[in-house]
């Protein structure tokens, strides 16, 4: 009987124990995220109160209910039923692969220890005698109770006494942290390997900082994401701040959605390796992005322009990738490539109206294949080799044309030393250079009238001539604010033929005019003003769709020359026909995109030129002057 009073004793006890163990093991406990129906989990931000800035969101998961608490610090992840305090920008507890880590002090395990080691004590001293077994079991549980109280007590006191350091930025989740605008908070996060290991987010601007350097090589900004979210880091004085964000001897860093202006260097990396400068736009800067020593880095998908120099400056730097960005009116020089940059490949890029050249390059073994390099002020592209180092370059497949916009000693393509080659150009003047098998270029910019007179073929074929020049191309920005995709932003497919094909497909036939970009398109002959309309613009819709569910728009403009002045013909929508109105004859069609914003959900990227081709076409009258 004795036997059996224990056992219930020592049953009792065990789950007494386990109950204190489970009271003070909230760190353990497993905290799960609700779907958000935002899609912008677990940011639940829409159930914060607005007049008190307090709210709950509850979700299910194992049948356990867990609840988020959000303030003006955004939210943090609760663990268990017993809420923690959801202090401005202060973190004490956070999730990490799913587990609820909190910050407690060890004495609240020393508080458990003495709880159990006093109930062991008393059960042992319980097992005396039987009849005294019946009030020892009541002052054990008795006594063991009042010790769980002190225990739940002790930890609260530790906890609160033990609340970590308030932080600048907050903790989000699997080791994302999100940071305010503020230079000195930002570098704190990208330190931060503990919460912060993945990525740091911005959620507000930069602006008018006066640091010298905004991002300054944070010692852990390796295998990390700085994400700006599109917030701007925005200086005070161009000429004072000198890097946006300077890093050297850094491994794997990421650097994606940032808009820099306003700073000597945009992006300065030195001593790097593999990192990733992605859909950035940089401008307004004297140097957009600077890589000097660093290698197998990836530069794709950014918008440069307006940079007082030069868009990309490379120096002693090797096997990275310029693919995919738009370098665009920078006061210098597109890209300059030069010292011991070798092995890097620069692709699928829009290099247009920079002021002094295109592309320069003073290197040796790179490869530039599928770029677009027009309207640039001197030469498109040039070999530069001061001092013999630019040799073996590779250079395929380039469209270069309309360069020397200030009509001096200047070309297409400039090439310094007979040890550079290439195939299946396209340029119209050049200098040394010779693809494989042919003077000059494969392929001319303005191809070759072949008569003198024009046949109409109307009867099978209702157009006479098409645009074949691309006077001007200033491309905007998708709808979401990022720069149009390299395939999409090649004005030289809106020449010629048209496609008037609606259905996707590779490669892309058509140009791109972005939200409130523009192309101005000549004709080699003039457009002749009839009954009826005389010229259509074809665009590209995938799908078939129809202008009152898919409005991309454009306005509609005519001239005799290039430089206006222009005649406003209308608006069009999808396919267009127009009429010269008031014109007897053009030869210029300028397209500017029109498209309301607001009636898409969707990102966009604006109205889509296939061809302009007209309908009745007249070579110019030439004078000619008869001697007597």
């Amino acid at each position: 009987m004795v036997a059996i009073q224990i056992k219930k004793i020592l049953r009792i006890m065990q789950t007494i124990t386990l109950f204190i163990i489970l009271a003070n093991a909230s760190s353990a406990q497993q905290c799960f995220f609700c779907e958000d129906p935002d899609q912008y989990n677990p940011h639940i931000k829409s159930t914060c109160n607005s007049t008190n800035n307090w709210g709950t969101d509850f979700c299910v998961n194992n049948d356990i209910l867990i609840e988020f608490y959000c303030k003006d610090c955004g939210i943090q992840c609760e663990c268990g039923w017993t809420p923690l305090s959801c202090q401005e920008i202060n973190i004490d507890s956070y999730c990490e692969n799913g587990t609820c880590i909190t910050t407690t002090s060890s004495s609240t395990t020393s508080t458990t220890s003495s709880t159990i080691s006093s109930t062991t004590s008393s059960t042992t001293s319980s097992s005396s005698s039987t009849t005294s077994t019946t009030s020892t079991t009541s002052s054990t549980i008795s006594s063991t109770t009042s010790s769980t109280t002190s225990s739940s007590s002790s930890t609260t006191s530790t906890t609160s006494s033990t609340t970590s350091t308030t932080l600048c930025y907050r903790y989000l989740f699997s080791g994302i942290c999100e940071s305010p605008g503020d230079c000195e908070c930002l570098n704190l996060a990208l330190n931060d390997d503990e919460r912060c290991y993945n990525e740091v987010r911005m959620y507000s601007d930069v602006k008018d900082s006066a640091e010298m350097m905004c991002i300054n090589n944070p010692e852990n900004f390796t295998k990390k994401t700085l994400n700006c979210n599109h917030h701007e880091l925005d200086a005070q004085a161009i000429n004072t701040n000198q890097h946006a964000i300077y890093l050297n001897g850094r491994e794997n860093p990421e650097i994606i959605n940032c808009e820099i202006k306003d700073w000597n260097h945009g992006i300065y990396l030195k001593n790097t390796e593999n990192a990733t400068i992605k859909q950035n736009e940089i401008r307004d800067n004297h140097f957009g992005v600077y890589l000097a020593k660093t290698k197998f880095s990836r530069i794709t998908n950014n918008s440069l322009h307006h940079n007082t120099y030069t868009g990309l400056n490379m120096y002693e730097s090797r096997g990275n990738l310029i693919s995919e960005n738009q370098f665009t009116d920078q006061g210098d020089d597109g890209l300059y490539i030069h010292t011991k940059s070798e092995d890097n490949q620069i692709q699928d890029n829009l290099i247009y109206r920079n002021q002094r050249w295109g592309v320069m390059i003073q290197a040796s073994k790179n490869t530039l294949n599928n770029n677009n390099i027009t309207y640039n002020a001197r030469d498109g592209l040039i070999l530069s080799d001061p001092y013999n180092w630019t040799t073996n370059n590779n250079i395929n497949h380039n469209y270069v044309c309309f360069n020397n916009q200030t009509e001096s000693n200047y070309y297409d393509i400039r090439n310094n030393n007979k040890h550079n080659q290439g195939d299946e150009n396209t340029c119209d003047t050049h200098q040394n250079w010779d693809d494989e098998g042919t003077l000059g270029c494969t392929h001319p910019c303005t191809p070759t009238t072949t008569s003198t007179t024009t046949t109409s073929t109307s009867t099978t074929q209702p157009f006479e001539c098409y645009a074949e020049v691309i006077v001007d191309y200033s491309p905007g920005n998708r709808t979401d604010g990022s720069p149009l995709a390299y395939e999409r932003a090649n004005a030289s497919k809106a020449l010629g033929e048209p496609q008037d094909n609606d259905t996707q497909q590779t490669p892309i036939n058509f140009a791109s005019l972005g939200l409130n970009g523009s192309v101005t398109l000549g004709f080699n002959q003039q457009i002749i003003n009839q009954q009826g309309d005389d010229f259509k613009v074809f665009e590209t819709t995938y799908s078939g769709q129809t202008c009152q569910k898919y409005p991309e728009k454009i306005s509609v403009y005519a001239s005799e020359n290039q430089t206006g002045p222009w005649n406003f013909l209308g608006i069009g929508c999808l396919d267009s026909w127009f009429d010269l109105g008031s014109l007897s004859w053009a030869s210029y069609i300028k397209l500017e995109d029109t498209t309301n914003q607001s009636q898409f959900k969707q990102t966009i990227d604006g109205y889509d030129v296939d061809a302009v081709a007209a309908k009745t076409c007249q070579i110019p009258e030439t004078t000619t002057t008869t001697t007597l």
